[in-house]
């Protein structure tokens, strides 16, 4: 409910920064509208995107060969990918079986174009590989959520040990660092 995101105290949005907590959030298209008047006051704030921002699934006939760049960005919507311009935010990549048709369609190459797109926008160093344990076994194996980047043969090994842990740990650390918060406002 962007109403209710944008009726919270300020003081708590940056609040949340100066503890370098984490705010994960599920939304999709539009929903991700409020969060950038939130950011403008507080670019530090550590929004984690789920699910790449539940794009959709892809349609069956992409099984072979991903969307265009352009769809891709349309798909995750211009309000997801605004958010990269600051400095906070993250994006969980997970439940890739919910941006494929069919959900099991293992190694679900219909969303490595989103995944291209939110390195394009976001950079490898603020995205996180993420289970969605324990959803995902109705769809694949644990062992297939977890090999599904190795299959991207477009993350270099650099970019998978950053989404596939080091972002998260880095993320995790910052939590007990003194740093300044960035946020505007009293």
């Amino acid at each position: 409910d962007s109403d209710a995101l944008l009726a919270v105290d300020p003081a708590v949005w940056q609040w949340l920064p100066q503890r370098h907590w984490l705010v994960s959030c599920t939304h999709s298209g539009t929903g991700w509208a409020a969060w950038i008047d939130i950011l403008r006051q507080c670019p530090t704030l550590r929004l984690l995107a789920s699910h790449m921002g539940l794009p959709g699934a892809a349609p069956a006939h992409e099984r072979d060969e991903p969307a265009s760049a352009e769809e891709c960005e349309s798909r995750l919507g211009h309000h997801l990918l605004e958010l990269a311009q600051f400095p906070g935010p993250r994006v969980k990549l997970s439940a890739f079986y919910s941006s494929t048709e069919p959900s099991h369609d293992f190694p679900h190459v219909q969303a490595f174009g989103y995944v291209q797109t939110l390195v394009k926008h976001f950079g490898a160093a603020r995205l996180c590989w993420g289970s969605d344990f324990s959803p995902c076994l109705f769809h694949v194996s644990f062992q297939q959520t977890i090999d599904v980047l190795a299959r991207m043969n477009f993350l270099t090994a650099d970019d998978r040990r950053l989404i596939e842990g080091g972002n998260l740990l880095k993320l995790l650390q910052d939590a007990t660092a003194d740093q300044d918060s960035g946020c505007t406002g009293s």
